[in-house]
């Protein structure tokens, strides 16, 4: 048994708690609690650090539709994709599409995958000015993908300089490989681990202090 602990966090920490609770309220799994939701608390941080407001974001590979939410949040137009060859519904794994439709009707766009392609992105070369890939990259081969194809996919909708941001993938050197003749940006940020918190967490819930990581590697 366990008293109620009284958390107290900073300006940006709070940013995060309420980006949290929105998505808690719809239900999302990851978000279930405020210990998995902060495994992003970093790429948050990173995200608005890198791209800039005016920028427009896809989010590949955007599952639930989490981090759109927080991007679209922060004022960054985004397109959200998935790959959808189950759901007959045509919206994958997206369940909060009618939500971020009527909170953000003008800079909220989603696509699925057309046909059983797992690589192809429906979108114009040079269209993006970050594509952000959130625990997506190290899956592709579960969807019949390959990384490098899926790599050159996105050098061809980013446009020149534009910035590709990959959370989770561990081989960092291996994105920055194949993107990097085009003239675009890298950054990876390592997964801290899900339940592992950071910032208010880590200071708090002395309960999970045994299992906090050092400080993501950060490759530009």
């Amino acid at each position: 048994h366990f008293g109620v602990l009284e958390l107290s966090w900073n300006k940006t920490e709070s940013r995060w708690v309420e980006v949290w609770k929105t998505l808690n309220s719809l239900h999302l799994l990851r978000h279930e609690n405020l210990a998995t939701s902060s495994q992003y608390w970093i790429i948050y941080e990173k995200f608005l650090k890198w791209v800039p407001a005016e920028a427009r974001v896809l989010d590949w590979g955007c599952g639930d539709g989490h981090f759109s939410y927080f991007s679209l949040k922060n004022g960054r137009k985004t397109a959200s994709f998935n790959v959808n060859f189950y759901d007959s519904s045509q919206r994958g794994e997206c369940g909060i599409v009618d939500f971020l439709n009527s909170e953000f009707p003008r800079d909220f766009e989603y696509k699925v995958s057309k046909g059983r392609d797992p690589v192809y992105l429906p979108y114009a070369d040079e269209t993006f000015d970050a594509v952000v890939s959130v625990g997506v990259l190290e899956h592709v081969r579960q969807e019949g993908g390959e990384e490098i194809k899926s790599l050159l996919e996105i050098r061809r909708i980013l446009k020149p300089g534009g910035l590709f941001l990959c959370f989770h993938f561990s081989v960092t050197n291996f994105s920055v490989k194949h993107l990097i003749p085009n003239s675009c940006v890298v950054r990876t940020v390592g997964n801290p681990g899900i339940g592992r918190a950071k910032a208010g967490l880590r200071r708090y819930l002395s309960i999970l202090r045994s299992s906090i990581p050092k400080t993501p590697i950060e490759q530009s």
